[in-house]
Formats: structure tokens, sequence, C-alpha cells
């Protein structure tokens, strides 16, 4: 049985004086950033790069050698809202 769980994070979005346009990034995990000219947009954008940040990291992990005996390795499914 497939339990989904959903994952709140929270989305801070800055609206730059200048051109009108948003940066946002993920509070809990900052180093997903975004832009868009909408704030609709730049969080649209920040879902994606959250996205590519996961996949990425995911494929990273793939490749590396564990340290001592790995009991087993189990996958985790996230659903995005």
């Amino acid at each position: 049985m497939t339990m989904k769980q959903t994952i709140s994070l929270t989305a801070v979005l800055i609206r730059d004086p200048n051109d009108g346009g948003f940066t946002s990034y993920i509070a809990e995990l900052p180093e997903v950033v975004a832009e868009g000219n909408t704030d609709e947009e730049s969080v649209e954008n920040l879902m994606s790069a959250l996205k590519t940040m996961l996949m990425f990291k995911r494929d990273e992990a793939s490749q590396e050698e564990h340290a001592g005996d790995i009991f087993s390795t189990k996958p985790l499914e996230l659903e995005f809202v």
C-alpha cells in the first residue's frame, strides 16, 4: 500500500522595485531560487527549480559510494500540490 504525503514548504517572494519582477526562494531550502515577471510565474519557476534540484541530487547520490554497509534503500515519492 502506497501512502502519499504532501510536504509544505514556504515560498518567499521579493518584488524588485526597479522592474516590478519577482525573485523567490524556498525558506527551508534557500539555495533553490527563481525569478519571474509576476508572483505566479516566479512560484511556477520555483517549483521547476525545486524539481530540478531534487532530480540532480538523486542522480548525484546514485553515483556516490556509500561508506559502511547499507541495510536497504527505499524509494520515496513526493506529491507536489
